[in-house]
């Protein structure tokens, strides 16, 4: 018999690593969420990239576009633009 496979509404396009396309991934970057396998890769990504590793908190979203998916992301420390 032939198990169906289950639909995931937020389907992740890689499991490989984005730096090295070597290894699975197992960190998310929070400035640019930028997957990477390891501090090594981390490091490669914030020198090729210049990202600082951190999450904007100057961010501001165009009130049309806040909405409760937002709040519970994580990124309620975007502001709403009225």
């Amino acid at each position: 018999m032939e198990k169906e496979q289950e639909s995931n509404p937020n389907p992740i396009s890689s499991v490989e690593c984005e730096e090295c396309k070597l290894n699975p991934w197992k960190y998310k970057c929070p400035g640019c969420s930028v997957r990477t396998c390891s501090l090594p890769c981390v490091n490669s990504h914030k020198q090729r990239t210049a990202c600082n590793g951190k999450k904007s908190l100057t961010n501001v979203l165009p009130l049309s576009q806040f909405d409760d998916n937002i709040l519970l992301s994580g990124m309620s420390l975007f502001r709403a633009k009225v």
